[in-house]
């Protein structure tokens, strides 16, 4: 596949980076409506947001419990994000830092603890 317009969000989910997403998500709630466009080798071209990503990788992760779940649970993170922002407790907090410092040191456990259990 050719990739363009890939944000740093999609490569660190791309790579299984999850604390560097959740340290993207947290400082830049609105990167996970961004897309890139993948093309594949036979010239189809296809845009992709985080959600989708994850989703595609949970599957083909499938027989990896860990990683599939993983993958899951950010999907999980991504739908509520992008169905209902506001919902997110910190997305309203003015400055990427204000934020961050919200969810505290560890920007995985901070998400886990206030949206999806299973990550912690």
């Amino acid at each position: 596949w050719e990739v363009s317009a890939a944000t740093p969000l999609h490569f660190a989910l791309c790579c299984g980076l999850f604390q560097a997403a959740a340290v993207l998500l947290v400082a830049f709630p609105e990167h996970a409506d961004l897309t890139c466009v993948a093309k594949e080798s036979s010239g189809e071209e296809r845009k992709w947001n985080a959600l989708d990503i994850t989703t595609y990788l949970a599957g083909m992760f499938r027989e990896q419990p860990a990683k599939a779940a993983a993958y899951a649970d950010a999907a999980v993170f991504l739908t509520r994000l992008q169905e209902d922002k506001q919902s997110v407790p910190f997305v309203n907090i003015p400055s990427p830092v204000a934020r961050l410092h919200a969810v505290g040191p560890c920007p995985v456990s901070g998400l886990a603890a206030l949206l999806v259990p299973s990550l912690v």
